[in-house]
């Protein structure tokens, strides 16, 4: 089994190449759209092997066929080309009158590993899939990817070996990583058979039988999840538990949001300014996970002469900035909407004090779960 530090180090390999990251998309069935890369017919045959598309496998295939075949020739030495031709005309049932010489011309390479690889390579062109100690992983993906079955239990010592002997695993090319990743998870699978086999079925009647789907059979499901799941749940559960009783912030933050969503139970005021007509939609739709809401709290310290909120930030990006003070014992919420400069908002106060907090809104495509707004709060 390849474990996480390993399997980022594999990640790392191929991350840089745009080609490898939408080929990933195949190989490891994330179900992603494949998006094409210019002249690259490796992925224009992913896109057609994930989509089904026959037609467009074929049109493919008749402009590599017009492609020269020389030993020369640097596209014989794209690995992930070769495979990806091999596992199409496993999948669609096809032939291709100069595969054979393809694979001939590549086993000039005098290197050990890509001598295997080409072994492997031609054990597919003759549909030979069984898994051996050698090229097991190879083989192990062209099966799930062409459709021509899954490995079983007593061939996943095979493709471990395969991938594991010597430490050959971080010598080998970065597509061979991207193989060795689907067949660890496909190897994972399998080991896991009767339990993985009993979840995928109780989920697939979840979805084909929704409305008959009884309390035994939700019993069913939870009791066939493996324990590792459990034990996950049970340490995320703890995990999120402590963070928020250490983190108080934290939990003002997700008890303000769940808080929010419940407009009916408040009394909502302003100060400077009208009610912006959109505020019940902002107390509808934020959600702990809204990506376009930013929450900070303040804390205004007292004064008799009032005060002056800053609120520095990028104001090309946000639509809007809110001051909130909500008040649990009388349930009435404050709104005062920010004054835009430009350079962030201001809020000219003369009574609030406390613990309040501001609210960005950005613009349509922003993402503050991924990228927070630089924000620096002020008080004059």
């Amino acid at each position: 089994m390849v474990s996480v530090s390993e399997q980022d180090l594999l990640w790392a390999s191929f991350r840089d190449s745009p080609e490898l990251i939408e080929l990933s998309k195949l190989i490891l069935a994330t179900g992603a759209q494949i998006s094409p890369v210019s002249k690259s017919y490796s992925v224009h045959i992913a896109q057609a092997i994930a989509a089904g598309d026959k037609t467009e496998f074929e049109a493919t295939l008749k402009r590599i066929e017009a492609l020269r075949l020389t030993p020369e020739a640097t596209w014989l030495s794209d690995d992930a080309l070769i495979f990806l031709l091999l596992v199409g005309l496993l999948k669609f049932s096809l032939t291709f009158s100069k595969m054979g010489e393809i694979l001939t011309l590549r086993e000039r390479a005098a290197d050990e590993f890509s001598q295997l690889v080409n072994q492997a390579y031609r054990d597919i062109y003759i549909s030979n899939l069984s898994i051996d100690l050698q090229s097991g992983f190879i083989k192990a993906v062209a099966r799930d990817i062409s459709g021509k079955g899954g490995l079983d239990r007593e061939e996943v010592p095979a493709v471990r070996h395969s991938y594991t002997v010597n430490g050959r695993l971080h010598a080998f090319r970065p597509f061979f990583k991207l193989l060795v990743i689907r067949a660890d998870a496909l190897a994972l699978e399998a080991a896991d058979n009767e339990k993985v086999e009993t979840t995928s079925t109780l989920i697939k009647k979840l979805r084909d039988r929704y409305n008959d789907f009884s309390a035994k059979d939700y019993w069913r499901l939870v009791t066939a999840l493996p324990i590792r799941i459990w034990l996950a749940l049970i340490v995320l559960i703890v995990a999120v538990a402590v963070f928020l009783l250490k983190f108080p912030t934290a939990y003002n933050l997700v008890s303000k949001r769940f808080f929010s969503a419940r407009p009916l139970e408040f009394h909502v005021t302003t100060i400077n300014g009208e009610l912006p007509k959109q505020i019940i939609g902002y107390f509808q739709g934020i959600s702990p996970v809204s990506s376009d809401i930013y929450f900070v709290d303040v804390e205004l310290p007292a004064s008799d002469s009032g005060l002056e909120l800053i609120a520095s930030t990028q104001v090309s990006i946000i639509s809007e900035a809110l001051l909130i003070k909500t008040e649990r014992a009388t349930k009435s919420v404050t709104i005062a909407p920010g004054i835009r400069t430009d350079n962030g908002f201001v809020w000219n106060l003369d009574s609030l004090k406390g613990p309040v907090s501001i609210l960005l809104r950005g613009n349509s495509n922003t993402d503050f779960l991924k990228d927070p707004p630089p924000l620096r709060i002020s008080v004059k």
